[in-house]
């Protein structure tokens, strides 16, 4: 009996390391960002705004358990791709891949028509036996420009985070920080987005592509400061008085000048009284006109 119980105990821990996901990861270099594709496959068809390649040797797409499944073909590479919103310049996007019969699997963005020769400029391949690569086309061949390793099986799911900000790329696997570079290669616009594979089969499913705001051709409005962040006290003729006084003749001197002007008698420290004088540009202290009376009256 206890022979039986540990059997069913380690065929359900089986199980579900077999079927454990990686969890979601937060972004690094696209923390603002606009959610352009949220793709989960949850239909039984596949959706028609996702291309797949066209002609004698392309590969095939299918729907399995709530996945898409790529299918080489004879061609011996298979592939989807999605249009991108006119703008997008900086994204980061997060799939979850299963290579279940396939060399590689990679991510790409779109610089132009999907369907021209050149239509990429860096792409992020894994391969089965856990290398991760960032590589960019070289006449026939691809030229690796990064790689790393990572502990992967083939089984087993593989969620990967790939992030491009100006020259920046960043790569993850299920959660590790594997490398982040600087290359003029993942700079510009991006029109679309591709997942393609090699030799086999694999499954696609969680797509989640952010695209960061353009603050280039953001419009930026005005910024206005305050004259003074305190309300004086005005006099019945609404005249400023105090030090409030010195913080409007500094604003506005170019268009009006005030000269600060003393009655006989009074205790207030003066009244703004437009001048059709400018002052020097000083900042000595000079006798007012009624000052200089006065001594001429002694």
């Amino acid at each position: 009996m206890r022979k039986q119980i540990l059997i069913l105990l380690c065929s359900a821990t089986c199980t579900l390391a077999a079927d454990k996901i990686p969890r979601e990861m937060r972004p690094k270099l696209i923390k603002d960002g606009t959610l352009v594709i949220d793709e989960k496959f949850g239909t039984p068809e596949f959706d028609k705004k996702w291309l797949v390649p066209r002609g004698e040797f392309a590969g095939s797409v299918k729907m399995i358990d709530g996945a898409a499944e790529i299918d080489s073909g004879t061609g011996r590479q298979g592939a989807i791709w999605q249009k991108l919103p006119e703008g997008v310049t900086d994204a980061g996007v997060q799939v979850l891949l299963q290579p279940t019969s396939v060399n590689w699997m990679g991510l790409r963005f779109l610089a132009a028509n999907p369907e021209a020769q050149r239509s990429w400029k860096i792409a992020v391949i894994i391969y089965s036996t856990g290398f991760v690569r960032a590589v960019v086309p070289d006449s026939t061949k691809l030229k690796v420009i990064k790689s790393a390793k990572i502990d992967l099986t083939r089984d087993d799911w593989w969620r990967i985070y790939v992030e491009s900000k100006g020259d920046k790329l960043n790569v993850r696997v299920n959660g590790e920080d594997l490398f982040q570079i600087d290359t003029p290669e993942t700079e510009g616009p991006k029109t679309g987005f591709m997942v393609n594979l090699y030799g086999g089969k694999g499954l696609v499913d969680d797509i989640h592509l952010l695209s960061a705001p353009d603050l280039q051709n953001r419009k930026r409005e005005p910024v206005i400061p305050p004259v003074c962040s305190r309300r004086k006290k005005e006099s019945p003729d609404g005249i400023l008085f105090g030090s409030l006084q010195k913080r409007v003749s500094q604003v506005f001197q170019p268009v009006f000048f005030f000269q600060e002007q003393r009655t006989p008698g009074s205790r207030n420290r003066g009244i703004l009284a437009p001048s059709p004088h400018p002052p020097p540009f000083s900042r000595r202290k000079t006798k007012t006109h009624f000052g200089k009376k006065r001594e001429a009256e002694r």
